[in-house]
Order: C-alpha cells, then structure tokens, then sequence
C-alpha cells in the first residue's frame, strides 16, 4: 500500500511540475528562476551610452584654498597630503586611502599602487613640490603614538 501511495503522490507532484511548468514559461525558467524579458535583451543591445559630463578641473586659486583650509592640526597635515596625492599625482581616492608608507618613494618621485581600479597595480609619479608636501605628513606621522602610546605600525596606512 505504501508503494502505491508513493507512486501516486509521485505523479500528482510530477503533473503540478507540468503544468507549473507550462503556466510560468514566459516568466520563469523550468527551475522557477526569473528570466530575463526577451523586449529587455534587446534593449540593453541597442541602447546609447549614458552622456557623461566632463570633470570640472580646479584652477590653482580654488586648489590653495582647499590646502589652506586643512589648518595646521596633524590631520590637517594628513588631509593635505591626500589632496596633494589626488591633485598632483592623480590618484583615486581609493588608491589614495590603501597607500602604506612602503609604497612610497619620495626620493624617485615614485608612487607603487598596489590595488587600483581593477585590483591592478601600477606607478605614478609625483613632482618634487608635492613629495614635499607628502614628506612632511610623513614626519608628522612617524611622531604620532597610537591610542596605547605606542608608535604608529608600517602597515597602517596613511
């Protein structure tokens, strides 16, 4: 009797996957997953590229004034060398934020990224004035004391 029962059940669940099946092919793959809107594909095909604006590059008065405004304070040391390392090296910002002190060398004009757009790596220079900039937040910094007193790590970043 049980194997009767089973069979049974077995084949009303195998006429629902049916018709379930039929009812949602338009929308559903056989698995039940969302499919993708055939009018969708196409579209996306022929579609124009978003219009992008190009950037508004910052003149040197509106750059003295956001250097001026980071103050003297050790972040304001901190904020300045950012600035200098996305304005005058050409960082992102992102690339900018995951510097270490060993990806620096000041002396070359050298700067190692390690993860850049597309977890790629690659080198850019920085002008003599803003390794300048950089190497005073660089001295800044190696006076700094962690919360418990101790020296900041190597492997902190900027």
């Amino acid at each position: 009797m049980k194997t009767t029962a089973r069979a049974a059940t077995r084949a009303v669940h195998a006429d629902d996957a049916e018709h379930r099946k039929r009812e949602c092919s338009d929308k559903r793959s056989a698995a039940g997953q969302r499919r993708t809107p055939p009018w969708r594909e196409t579209w996306t095909a022929t579609r124009k590229p978003r219009r992008r604006m190009p950037p508004e590059v910052l003149d040197d008065r509106e750059v003295l004034a956001l250097m001026k405004g980071c103050g003297i304070t050790p972040t304001g040391f901190r904020n300045r060398a950012l600035l200098v390392l996305l304005y005058r090296a050409g960082l992102r910002i992102g690339e900018a934020l995951a510097l270490h002190p060993r990806d620096l060398n000041l002396d070359k004009g050298e700067i190692r990224i390690m993860h850049g757009k597309g977890d790629r790596s690659r080198v850019v220079g920085i002008d003599p004035a803003g390794a300048a900039v950089v190497a005073r937040w660089m001295e800044k910094r190696a006076k700094r004391r962690h919360i418990r007193g101790d020296p900041l790590p190597p492997e902190v970043p900027l």
